[in-house]
């Protein structure tokens, strides 16, 4: 018996005028800076302790401040593959920041498998790129565990702020200075009042099944992305460097969670929409102010627009360092259309799909390239040829 049907609009094709991808970063500009390759690749570890004249066994007597030692020490320098949740946060920190594979631990915890936590350790990690237009965006996501000496329940006597646990970022210029005190700097030593901190207390650990040399709970604050713009040092190196401090006394931990990544500096437009309107999508790592409109989100919908219009957003980090990025949209309407020879066609016989979509500005109608196709023929196959042939079987 003969088959036949005709062909309707079953068939879907998806024309992409414009592609983005949420994370997507060129493998040669900051080769592992992401950890990507699952190892330290790329990066520097240093190790090292409080200086001389801190109590404790691990001191040092020929007069130099403290040791620093070059490589990376695994249990204080440690790859991280598995998303669970830190006992030590009260479950409320993951291992891994949302959809990313690989993070680094720097430092370590309670009582366990990767260490002890503490006598007087202070832990680096650093990463040199050569800055291009291409890179000249920086955005690094931190997740830190400071245990809280000022909360023990031993007696311990208070400890200053300059020997508690802390974490701290510092972004270098090839000579060594920081590129700037508020853009390229940023340290937080424990203390449960510190915006953006939240606080486990030691029971809350305990019925976690954490475990802690000296007992006290700890302040902690779950992933949060900073963007560094470096769009002033193109053609130079810049070094961001990691650090974690234990308790200056030796009994009380800091630990932190990172990842990073580079971009071009550039706000994302999706200018094809099916209602003409613009999605502008800003880096990631700021606090956003739009213009015109004021808008405060980090990506906006931009309706009625006119081809070249301008806009452009003021970007404020965590610090306080301001910076701004523009851009010329030019809003988009896509109408996707084909026709398919034979209409009619018998099972296990050839069809041919061509393409006869459209593509143009709003506003004034100049006819905008389409650059790419994506067929799906409704049975499982896909093609992303402009004109595909495609056999239905069933």
């Amino acid at each position: 018996m003969l088959k036949f049907f005709k062909i309707k609009q079953l068939v879907v094709i998806l024309l992409l005028v414009f592609y983005f991808s949420a994370y997507a970063q060129t493998p040669s500009a900051c080769d592992n800076l992401d950890f990507s390759r699952g190892n330290f690749t790329n990066w520097v570890g240093h190790t090292s302790i409080y200086p001389y004249n801190t109590p404790g066994s691990n001191v040092n007597t020929s007069g130099i401040p403290y040791y620093y030692n070059t490589g990376i020490v695994p249990g204080r320098q440690t790859i991280i593959s598995a998303s669970v949740p830190d006992v030590y946060a009260c479950g409320n920190v993951m291992t891994l920041p949302p959809g990313i594979p690989f993070c680094a631990r720097l430092g370590n915890g309670g009582i366990g498998p990767w260490g002890d936590g503490v006598q007087w350790q202070r832990d680096y990690l650093s990463y040199t790129m050569a800055v291009s237009s291409s890179n000249s965006l920086l955005t690094y996501k931190y997740a830190v565990i400071l245990q809280d000496p000022n909360k023990d329940q031993s007696g311990n006597p208070p400890h200053p702020p300059p020997i508690r646990p802390r974490f701290g970022v510092s972004i270098f210029d090839a000579s060594g200075n920081l590129i700037d005190p508020k853009c390229g700097y940023y340290n937080v030593v424990v203390d449960s009042t510190v915006a953006g901190f939240r606080e486990c207390i030691l029971s809350d650990i305990q019925k976690g099944g954490g475990s802690v040399a000296n007992p006290s709970g700890t302040v902690y604050r779950a992933w949060t992305a900073v963007g560094v713009d470096l769009r002033k040092f193109v053609g130079q190196n810049i070094t961001i460097q990691f650090e974690t401090w234990d308790c200056g006394l030796g009994g009380h931990f800091g630990y932190a969670y990172i990842s990073a990544r580079c971009d071009a500096f550039t706000l994302k437009a999706q200018t094809c929409t099916t209602n003409g309107s613009v999605l502008l999508m800003a880096p990631e790592g700021f606090s956003y102010k739009w213009f015109p409109g004021g808008e405060t989100t980090k990506d906006i919908n931009i309706f009625n627009a006119n081809p070249g219009d301008t806009v452009y957003v003021e970007l404020t980090t965590l610090t306080g360092c301001k910076t701004t990025v523009g851009t010329r949209i030019y809003p988009t309407l896509a109408i996707a259309n084909f026709k398919a020879n034979p209409s009619i066609v018998c099972l296990k016989d050839p069809i041919a799909f061509t393409d006869s979509s459209s593509s143009h500005y709003t506003g004034n109608n100049s006819s905008v390239p389409i650059v790419s196709w994506n067929w799906r023929f409704g049975d499982g196959s896909v093609s992303a040829v402009k004109n595909p042939t495609h056999t239905y079987t069933t």
